[in-house]
């Protein structure tokens, strides 16, 4: 049985530019303020084994965070639960990576808080965003709202509310 959200991660593994495979070089430290300007990062999560498993994601910041939806079943989520530690860069809609990337956390989110991840998400992408998720036929009990909080402490001028 081919699911919903098999199509998409299809186009989007083909899609995935050849860079984003390479995370071997240790974190920099982009600062959260320097993700702003970018709507995609890069998200390296890690398989119990190590390997890294890099995907572009559409994202929002506030608040010095990023925020992001993804299907609830993904890959992704099951390796957050398990290793929260990620890295994250500024990328391309096809992962290439536009500057070195720096440590983070991540969490999936509990259905409470799902409620300021979709505002802030919708509030970067509008239109766009609900035209997408009607594409693809996506259910709120469908989602997974991800948190991810660079390790770097933030400055006084990184709050974008």
């Amino acid at each position: 049985m081919i699911r919903k959200w098999d199509v998409v991660y299809w186009f989007s593994e083909r899609a995935l530019h050849p860079s984003a495979r390479r995370t071997t070089s240790p974190p920099t430290g982009t600062a959260p303020h320097d993700l702003r300007r970018h709507g995609t990062v890069l998200v390296v999560t890690f398989r119990a084994t190590g390997e890294a498993v890099p995907t572009p994601l559409s994202c929002a910041v506030s608040n010095g965070r990023l925020y992001a939806s993804t299907a609830a079943d993904s890959g992704k989520v099951k390796r957050i639960h398990r290793n929260p530690k990620v890295l994250v860069a500024p990328s391309t809609v096809r992962g290439k990576p536009l500057a070195p990337h720096t440590a983070a956390t991540a969490r999936v989110l509990e259905s409470h808080e799902a409620e300021h991840a979709e505002r802030v998400l919708d509030g970067r992408y509008g239109a766009l965003r609900r035209l997408y998720r009607k594409a693809v036929d996506a259910k709120t009990t469908d989602t997974a709202y991800l948190e991810i909080t660079p390790t770097r402490p933030t400055g006084p001028g990184d709050d974008d509310r």
